[in-house]
């Protein structure tokens, strides 16, 4: 085919910002900091704004050593190279989630009049970021479809312990975010 019959225009999905980049680390820390200005919106506080975004990358950076740590010692230990990318395209994708929610999210905290209830959406929006970030992880670290016992046993113990950390980290915005705030 000449090269003026071949389309120009490709339809082909862009390519995801490397985990390294400039834009990929804005993206990954621009979701919680979004959920975070919201929530510090809602109950007139800044700390949440602070707060959560250090709670979420805080986590990761503490908890990550141990993940694979923990699958060296059961031999399913991917590439360190192949665990970097997993984890930055991981944020990469915890960010988009959190960007994504976060229209919806001042909405709805807004047009509540319970500061309890906007806390508890926030958490909502925060949580279902970071399970969809913790599944996007599992498939960049083994493959889509990758099944192991001592794998999936491993990734999901380190989960729940990280997940755990984060909440209770999390719960002591509660006190802030539950405050008598005026509707």
């Amino acid at each position: 085919m000449s090269p003026l019959l071949e389309p120009s225009v490709s339809f082909a999905a862009p390519a995801m910002p490397t985990p390294a980049s400039p834009i990929a680390v804005a993206i990954a820390a621009a979701g919680p900091t979004a959920i975070g200005a919201i929530a510090a919106v809602r109950v007139g506080d800044a700390a949440p704004a602070l707060a959560i975004p250090a709670v979420v990358l805080g986590v990761a950076a503490a908890t990550l050593p141990a993940l694979y740590i923990a699958t060296a010692v059961t031999g399913a230990a991917p590439p360190l190279d192949r665990v970097a990318r997993a984890v930055g395209r991981a944020l990469v994708a915890l960010g988009l989630v959190a960007l994504g929610l976060a229209a919806p999210l001042l909405f709805l905290t807004t047009t509540t009049t319970e500061p309890s209830t906007a806390f508890a959406l926030t958490s909502v929006a925060l949580v279902t970021a970071l399970a969809i970030g913790l599944r996007v992880l599992h498939r960049e670290l083994w493959g889509p479809g990758a099944r192991g016992l001592g794998r999936d046993a491993t990734f999901l113990v380190w989960a729940a312990a990280a997940m755990i950390i984060g909440a209770r980290l999390y719960g002591e915005l509660a006190p802030v975010a539950t405050a008598g705030v005026a509707p």
